[in-house]
């Protein structure tokens, strides 16, 4: 319900949600970056705020070639004039070398142990990344 005016919510509570519809795998892995990107720079500000020191340029990685490609290469790629405005901030982020997008194999991409079916050694080769005992 985010777009529901309940009486018992707040507008501020209604309008926090963004929904995004993706036209393509690689617009919504180019979105999710984006995203992810602006979320590290308000947490690299706030600790720039209260004197914590941070790695920079700020790290994200991924395993989505195309929206990998995307960040670094955007002219005259038809397929991105639609993608709203705000999450081209990343290529600015990307030129300005503020953030560093690597890429990651699926094999040995930690996000897919909680977003992915995995079979049962590929779940476990995970968790002994992780050091988390089983």
């Amino acid at each position: 319900m985010p777009f529901s005016c309940l009486e018992d919510q707040s507008p501020e509570v209604v309008n926090t949600y963004h929904i995004t519809v993706a036209l393509s795998t690689v617009e919504a892995e180019y979105v999710a970056m984006s995203r992810c990107t602006q979320q590290m720079r308000w947490m690299q500000s706030w600790l720039n705020e209260i004197d914590i020191k941070h790695n920079s340029p700020g790290i994200i990685r991924g395993d989505g070639r195309g929206g990998i490609t995307l960040t670094k290469i955007t002219k005259d790629h038809g397929k991105v004039k639609h993608i709203d405005i705000c999450h081209h901030y990343i290529c600015e982020l990307v030129k300005s070398s503020a953030i560093q997008i690597d890429r990651v194999s699926s094999a040995e991409n930690l996000a897919d142990m909680f977003t992915k079916f995995l079979f049962h050694d590929h779940h476990h080769g995970f968790l002994q990344m992780l050091d988390i005992g089983v």
